[in-house]
């Protein structure tokens, strides 16, 4: 018998294994759950809790509130008093990261990203309002961005109080690099101007005069001129909006025309029309993904096997419906327990009682029996 070689690396006298990954027909079911366990591991666990912004927001706040905390934490890493004691690399990351920490300009960084993340967090939870129209969302991007202006120009609320609060110490820690200029002012400007800029391509479709949301402004009274004692201000005020207008007929004209109207007569009840439209119109698609949240709780993997209906209507009591803790049970629990074929009476079965006597013939036993 003649014996092969081992491999290189292989020990000799040993097989070598060779692992085959299986295909995921062949992995039986306790193996999937493991896979699905596994790819979980490295996906972020506040996704399905924490919207991007708002857990931004707080993870910032937190750290600003406990800064003297955190700073314990990582002077107490290379302790001489701490048993036991870490690696040398572990010492060298909470080093770096407290001497991070400490520097002057990273507490200003910090409190401005308080400001900007306040202001950003505000616009996103507008636009996730459901009764929201295209004149608020214009107004509030507006108040985003200049609010995003003057950020860029001074201090916000949260830098000053910090700026006020520290002279050479924060929260109890002395901080390094202290500097009275205002260095921060250079990159406080271009971030607030990247920001600015993602906001207005992002919304461009609201905040331009041209696209079909702003021709909607015609229908804005705060806008309209004012109607004064000249003929230059009347002449603005009975020609204001009527081009936007034209081009609100030209885009709808299909509406219109369902509706049994034209842009060229019954202006007054395009109106109405508009109005309607106005009013409707989706701005953002929080709704939808408020929907899609509501069917993955209410359909979830025990109760995979429900109607559509079934899902529809309890979908619509989720969102629609009263708050559990004000809602009075009592005549939904009265009406379930009185309708159905029988009433719902506890230790009651039809197929048991079928074949009971009835009280006139258990009557004319005892006669008999007497």
């Amino acid at each position: 018998m003649f014996l092969k070689p081992p491999a290189p690396g292989q020990t000799p006298g040993k097989k070598q294994k060779e692992k085959k990954r299986k295909a995921p027909e062949e992995l039986s079911e306790s193996e999937r759950n493991y896979e699905k366990k596994r790819e979980r591991k490295f996906q972020p666990q506040w996704r399905d809790r924490w919207n991007w912004l708002a857990y931004d927001e707080e993870k910032n706040e937190i750290l600003c509130n406990g800064f003297a905390v955190f700073v314990a934490h990582f002077e107490d890493q290379f302790s001489p008093e701490r048993t036991p004691q870490p690696s040398s690399a572990v010492v060298g990351r909470a080093k770096n990261i407290l001497r991070y920490l400490k520097s002057y300009e990273n507490v200003q960084f910090m409190h401005f990203l308080l400001d900007m993340l306040e202001l950003l967090k505000t616009l996103s939870l507008q636009f996730q309002q459901d009764n929201l129209t295209p004149g608020e969302a214009v107004q509030y991007t507006e108040a985003c961005i200049n609010g995003l202006t003057e950020l860029s120009l001074e201090p916000g609320e949260q830098h000053r109080r910090m700026l006020a609060a520290t002279k050479t110490a924060y929260k109890g820690v002395e901080l390094t690099n202290i500097s009275t200029d205002n260095t921060l002012a250079p990159e406080r400007k271009r971030i607030t101007e990247i920001v600015t800029k993602h906001i207005e391509s992002r919304l461009g479709d609201l905040l331009s005069a041209d696209s079909i949301v702003g021709k909607f402004s015609a229908l804005d009274h705060h806008l309209w001129p004012k109607s004064g004692s000249t003929d230059d201000s009347k002449e603005a005020f009975v020609l204001h909006g009527r081009a936007d207008m034209e081009s609100l007929c030209h885009h709808y004209h299909s509406i219109l025309a369902r509706e049994g109207t034209t842009a060229s007569e019954e202006k007054f009840r395009n109106l109405g029309i508009f109005a309607q439209i106005y009013l409707t119109m989706a701005i953002s698609t929080a709704v939808c993904e408020r929907g899609f949240s509501c069917m993955k709780r209410v359909k979830s993997d025990w109760r995979s096997k429900l109607s559509t209906q079934s899902l529809t209507r309890l979908m619509y009591l989720t969102i629609e419906g009263p708050n559990v803790e004000t809602f009075n049970a009592e005549k939904a629990v009265l009406s379930w327990w009185q309708s159905g074929p029988r009433s719902r009476r506890p230790g009651y079965t039809a197929w048991a009682s079928a074949n009971q006597p009835t009280e006139e013939e258990m009557e004319e036993e005892l006669i008999l029996l007497e």
